[in-house]
C-alpha cells in the first residue's frame, strides 16, 4: 500500500521539516506552536515507523483519501494502514516543507505544503503538494483529514521499485544446465541490471546482460537483452497479477529474427516461475519451457581464527 501520497503526506519528514510561512488569521501563537509540535512528533514517529504514536495525532474520526480514491476512516483503520505501509516500505523517509498554515474558523486550520518521498531512505522519487485539515478538540489540535493535490515523479526508481524484490542472486538448475542470474541497481536506480550465465558440464556456454527501465511514454517497463554471441532482444512488459508478461523480439548473432513471450510469476520473496512460449527463431517454432528459479542461499561465512 502506498499511503505516502495522502496520509503520510500530512506531517512528515524523515529528512527535514520546515515551516516556510505561517499565516495566522484566528489562531493564537499557542495554537500555532501546538500544531508545529505535533508536526515534529509526527516526524519523529514516522522515522521510527511508530504507527501507534502516529495514529494518536489524528482525530478518532479522521478521513484520509488515497490517490486512487480509497478512503481510510477512523483510528481503527489508520493504525493497521500505517503498519502495512511500513512493512512494505521498511526504509521509507519523508521530507516536508509547510508553505502555509491558515486558521479559517475557530478551532479549524488548513495546512498546505510540499512533500518529498524517499522510499529507500536515500533516493527521492516523488514530490507532491498536499492539504491537511486540523481541528481543535478539548484544547488539543488533531489532524482531521488530508488529500494530495498534485504530484511530480522525480526518478524512475518510483516505478522500478515494483521489481526491487529481484535484487540478488538466483539459480535454476536441471540435469542439462545451470543458469545463474543476478539483479542489481544501476547508479541512481534509474535502471535494474541483470547478468546471467548458462553453464553445461561446468563450462559457461552462454552469458549476457539485460537492462530494465521505465518507458515514460508508454507507461510500462521495457528491457534490452544482449548475449555473449552477439544476439539482442527488446522486450515490452505488461503487469499481470503478481508478475509480468514480456513480449520480446530481436535478432540472433546469425541475423535470424527471434521472438517470443515470457511470463514470470512471483511465488514469495525467494522464488518465481519463468515460462516461455510462442517462440520463433526465423521460421522455426521453438518448444515451450517452464522453469522454477530460486534465490541463492547466502554463502557461509569463513571462520575467523
Amino acid at each position: 500500500m502506498r499511503f505516502y501520497f495522502t496520509f503520510v503526506a500530512l506531517f512528515v519528514s524523515g529528512l527535514s521539516c520546515g515551516f516556510a510561512q505561517q499565516i495566522a488569521v484566528n489562531g493564537s501563537e499557542a495554537d500555532q506552536a501546538q500544531i508545529k509540535t505535533a508536526a515534529q512528533r509526527f516526524v519523529e514517529s514516522y522515522n521510527a515507523h511508530d504507527a501507534k504514536t502516529l495514529t494518536s495525532l489524528f482525530a478518532s474520526d479522521a478521513e484520509l483519501v488515497q490517490r486512487d480514491g480509497t478512503r481510510i476512516i477512523g483510528s481503527e483503520e489508520l493504525q493497521p494502514a500505517f503498519e502495512s505501509s511500513f512493512a512494505e516500505n521498511p526504509k521509507s523517509k519523508i521530507s516536508l516543507a509547510v508553505e502555509s498554515l491558515r486558521f479559517i474558523a475557530p478551532g479549524v486550520a488548513i495546512e498546505e505544503g510540499q512533500l518529498t518521498w524517499f522510499p529507500d531512505g536515500v533516493e527521492a522519487t516523488v514530490e507532491s503538494i498536499y492539504r491537511v485539515a486540523h481541528v481543535k478538540r478539548n484544547d488539543k489540535w488533531l489532524m482531521a483529514g488530508a488529500r494530495t493535490i498534485d504530484e511530480n515523479v522525480l526518478s524512475n526508481y518510483e516505478y522500478l521499485r515494483d521489481l526491487e524484490w529481484l535484487v540478488g542472486e538466483w539459480i535454476d538448475e536441471d540435469s542439462d544446465a545451470v543458469v545463474e542470474t543476478s539483479f542489481r541497481w544501476a547508479p541512481n536506480k534509474a535502471f535494474l541490471l541483470r547478468d546471467f550465465s548458462v553453464k553445461s558440464k561446468g563450462q559457461v556456454v552462454l552469458s549476457g546482460t539485460q537492462r530494465i527501465g521505465w518507458d515514460a511514454q508508454k507507461k510500462q517497463f521495457r528491457s534490452w537483452t544482449f548475449d555473449s554471441e552477439g544476439g539482442y532482444v527488446e522486450g515490452i512488459w505488461t503487469a499481470v497479477g503478481d508478475g509480468y508478461v514480456i513480449r520480446s523480439s530481436g535478432y540472433n548473432s546469425d541475423g535470424l529474427a527471434v521472438s517470443g513471450t515470457t511470463r514470470f510469476d512471483r511465488e514469495g520473496k525467494d522464488r518465481f516461475i519463468w515460462s516461455m512460449f510462442n517462440r520463433l527463431r526465423g521460421s522455426e517454432i521453438m518448444p515451450d519451457a517452464r522453469v522454477t528459479i530460486v534465490r541463492k542461499p547466502p554463502q557461509p561465512k569463513v571462520a575467523q581464527n
